[in-house]
């Protein structure tokens, strides 16, 4: 999935610093992983080389091609370096600049969202995988990875190919990253600091399983919001309950659904409390 095209990387510290703020003041950044994420890893053979205050740095090797991937926590810039010699540099290695474009569910594998919180059953499927396009850029080189569009995997070097994995699990740990130039984090980790901010709605993606808050949204913004269509793109989280209620109201006169707060939960999924529209249809309001 190679399409040469100009892009220009913008420089997100500046974007993340003005959306968060002192967010992650006097806290850990280094995380516990649990048994399951590190079975996933080794089923992988990557390895975790850190996950420390400072970075999250991730290691993979195929055919002797090395690639460590680091996310700067502060910034949430993400490089790939491998062991691929650059012509352009004449360096023995290649180092890549790591944007994420968009993140999102498979439209070919989509699921029905009262199955995925119903009793579980031995026939209920997994939902699916997140489909993650990303921009590879180095000098000389640029690889842009869109499963939607098909191009022979043998057009893109083994080193990014070991990347796009890289990267993959790299969401599993990481508590901020930035997803087409807008700043998201892991809502357990801004959720109290946000109730007592001056805006009331936020964008709400799911990604690898969790809830994770962007930008902020106008009332009017969050209504069209949560009437899309689209699963990982159509969510919102309010700072209250009554907002979030009063938004379902809002975007659609019926008595809105909720709150859902428990569930039947599948294995690797994290649920949160929030409504749904009074016909169940657009996305979540999170609160």
């Amino acid at each position: 999935m190679i399409f040469k095209r100009y892009f220009k990387i913008v420089a997100l510290s500046i974007c993340f610093a003005l959306l968060f703020g002192v967010v992650f003041e006097n806290r850990t950044f280094a995380q516990d992983v649990s048994n399951e994420i590190e079975q996933d890893f080794h089923n992988q053979d990557i390895k975790i080389l850190e996950n420390s205050e400072k970075y999250i740095k991730l290691f993979k090797e195929v055919d002797g091609v090395t690639g460590t991937m680091v996310l700067d926590k502060e910034t949430t810039n993400i490089t790939l370096t491998t062991n691929e010699r650059n012509d352009i540099t004449n360096e023995d290695q290649t180092v890549y600049n790591v944007v994420i474009d968009d993140v999102r569910s498979n439209e070919l594998s989509t699921f029905n969202e009262s199955s995925f919180i119903s009793p579980l059953s031995s026939s209920l499927l997994e939902p699916p995988e997140d489909i993650i396009k990303a921009t590879f850029t180095a000098p000389g080189k640029e690889y842009i990875i869109d499963p939607d569009r098909i191009a022979p995997r043998n057009l893109i070097g083994i080193g990014v190919i070991i990347g796009e994995e890289l990267l993959s699990q790299l969401l599993k740990l990481a508590l901020a990253v930035t997803v087409g130039g807008v700043a998201f984090a892991v809502v357990t980790e801004v959720r109290d600091k946000l109730r007592n901010e001056g805006y009331d709605y936020y964008e709400a993606k799911l990604m690898s399983g969790d809830l994770w808050i962007g930008r902020t949204i106008d009332s009017f913004q969050a209504v069209s919001r949560i009437l899309g269509s689209d699963f990982y793109n159509n969510n919102v989280w309010s700072k209250s309950s009554k907002l979030a209620k009063e938004l379902c109201f809002v975007a659609l006169p019926v008595e809105p659904e909720g709150p859902e707060v428990t569930c039947n939960q599948l294995k690797g999924y994290k649920y949160y409390s929030h409504y749904h529209l009074g016909n169940r249809k657009g996305g979540h309001s999170f609160f």
